[in-house]
């Protein structure tokens, strides 16, 4: 394997180079953003971008422009050999470099039209050997012959004016000169070997002097070199343009007088060139068939066999690094910079089998799981509680609201919506928040967060059984809360001395009863029946729940609360709840008071 184009290697010194370029933006880039939105909100803005997806694109396009470089050093492998016979012409190209060959009549000019021509005819004639000739007031050998094509249209691209010492228009010095080059560089003949030779004039024909003749006709005679003719321009003319340095037009050659020179072609001196070199006169015409022409003469001279050659080719395969490099890239633009929606289950699942179906066919997450993470949200929501703290509590409660709209199964939105109405004393709109961020809670601290604040504000408005009941499925989920301890511990204390006044004020209800009434003989039944078999009384030997001089039970620490003294607690709020409820059952269904039995 070999690499035909060493050169292209060169770009790759671009690949470091582009990278630091790459890391230097991005960093300044990004010290504006945190500029622009500040430590805490960039992060929020910039959570859906993905290094790793960003850092794989830049090593696709780095890859990317490997293989075309690759490409572009033309790798080859595998060679044959194979033996070349080059049969044709020595020919020699005769350009015009004259000032006057820069006029205009031909776009872009007579000089690149020309230029243009020989490349191809150069192309037409494969088997030939060639060299090039400038001249203009004297000549210049550019190239010797030979059959290398490349180098030959290196050499027809520089001609210019400056190509030769002197301007003018004289044939007789650039036919000597194609004499000299075919006497260094052709074929030496012999009455074995004989090369037909060609010379081929390229110019706008204003040299009118008999020396060219003489010299056509001499050579022709003496040599055997045959001369064909090819004009350039139009009969019309068109002045000669003159440029600066950097070939902005400065105006036109004038003469002695002060006019404007005036270029015309008529072809008369070449097609008399031509007839004595025993060629052929062709007129250049933009998209014409003269060189066709040309060749088509040259053809029906006699051909020289040349130098058999051994070709090696090998064989090309910069198509695949070019594939590989073309795939890389099309990757690169493929993917993008931001994460992807599609996630795997990485849990258990909320419906097991809606989740198992979610997880066998791969699908992305559900719309609900994704508005829970929008970055927006969850800059809304920091918005809004910087306002809350502030006091402006309108304002925060419309981005609550807001956000709600967005992903309504946020819980922490609901959280902070019922502070926000619990500071405007809106209780019973905050409790529903409350209740609805327990009803969606799946983790036990927003689960704490929202059955605590429920207990608190049921302890706010006297609703002691509907307090402790959240405070002790708060206490479930955190049992180390010193705060829902002790709100437990004063609820349980105020329930046992409200317990003991309800039951003072019955007796004394019934007393007052007894008075009302007057009836000695019910006081008697009633007497009797207070009294047991031992004719005591009943409440003499039963000690009183709570009596006036009788000291408050123990109060004990909340700090100081085990995990047995919780799962206890909650075992007496059971049992007090099913009292109650026992009780207040009880004096829905109390019987009206019976006429008395005589």
């Amino acid at each position: 394997m070999r690499f035909e184009n060493v050169a292209a290697f060169y770009w790759l010194w671009l690949l470091p180079a582009f990278w630091f370029l790459n890391w230097i933006l991005r960093r300044r880039a990004n010290q504006k953003m945190k500029q622009a939105l500040g430590d805490k909100t960039y992060p929020f803005l910039s959570s859906s971008v993905s290094i790793a997806k960003r850092r794989w694109k830049g090593a696709f396009l780095a890859l990317s422009f490997l293989f075309f470089v690759l490409a572009l050093a033309r790798p080859q492998m595998g060679q044959s050999k194979m033996e070349v016979k080059s049969e044709g012409v020595e020919l020699m190209l005769m350009v015009d470099v004259s000032d006057s060959m820069m006029a205009e009549d031909l776009r872009p000019n007579r000089l690149e039209q020309a230029k243009s021509d020989m490349s191809k005819l150069i192309d037409l004639m494969p088997g030939s050997r060639v060299g090039i000739v400038a001249f203009a007031g004297s000549a210049n050998l550019l190239s010797p012959l030979t059959s290398d094509p490349s180098s030959l249209k290196m050499f027809i691209e520089s001609l210019s004016p400056t190509s030769v010492s002197s301007q003018g228009t004289v044939f007789k010095d650039g036919i000597d000169s194609a004499v000299v080059g075919f006497e260094r560089g052709g074929v030496e003949q012999d009455e074995v070997t004989k090369v037909t030779r060609v010379i081929l004039i390229a110019s706008d024909g204003e040299d009118h002097e008999p020396e060219a003749l003489a010299e056509a006709e001499k050579i022709v005679k003496d040599k055997g070199i045959r001369v064909f003719t090819l004009a350039y321009g139009t009969e019309k003319g068109a002045p000669i343009p003159e440029r600066d340095a950097m070939g902005f037009l400065r105006g036109y050659k004038k003469d002695n007088a002060g006019q404007t020179v005036l270029t015309t072609v008529k072809g008369e001196a070449l097609r008399t060139l031509a007839q004595v070199g025993e060629g052929s006169f062709n007129f250049a015409t933009v998209g014409g068939s003269h060189l066709q022409r040309i060749v088509s003469d040259i053809d029906q001279l006699e051909k020289a066999q040349f130098d058999t050659e051994i070709a090696t080719q090998y064989d090309e395969k910069y198509q695949i690094f070019l594939a590989i490099g073309l795939l890389f890239l099309l990757l690169e633009l493929w993917l993008g910079e931001r994460r992807s929606a599609f996630k795997l289950w990485k849990g258990r699942f909320e419906v097991p089998v809606a989740g198992l179906i979610l997880s066998l066919l791969g699908l992305a997450a559900s719309p609900r799981a994704q508005a829970l993470e929008r970055p927006d949200v969850i800059f809304e929501n920091n918005r809004a509680i910087k306002k809350l703290e502030k006091g402006q509590i309108p304002q925060s409660q419309s981005e609550l609201l807001g956000a709600l709209a967005k992903s309504p199964d946020n819980v922490a939105l609901h959280l902070n919506l019922g502070q926000s109405f619990e500071k405007q004393e809106q209780f019973e709109k905050a409790l529903t928040s409350y209740q609805t961020a327990a009803k969606l809670g799946k983790d036990p601290v927003t689960l704490f967060a929202a059955w605590y604040n429920i207990g608190a504000l049921h302890q706010k408005a006297q609703k002691k059984d509907e307090a402790l009941l959240a405070y002790q499925n708060a206490l479930t989920l955190d049992p180390t809360s010193i705060h829902a301890k002790t709100n437990i511990e004063l609820l349980m204390n105020d329930q046992q001395q409200q317990g003991g006044g309800e039951g003072e004020s019955k007796d004394n209800k019934e007393k007052n009863e007894e008075n009302k009434d007057g009836k000695g003989d019910q006081q008697k039944d009633q007497k009797d029946q207070d009294k047991d078999g031992d004719g005591k009384d009943k409440d003499k030997d039963q000690p009183k729940t709570m009596s006036k001089g009788k000291a408050p039970p123990p109060k004990f620490k909340s700090e100081e609360l085990t995990q047995g003294d919780v799962n206890k607690i909650l075992g007496e709020l059971k049992q007090q709840e099913s009292k109650i409820r026992a009780e207040f059952n009880r004096k829905e269904s109390k019987d009206q008071p019976r006429d008395k039995d005589w």
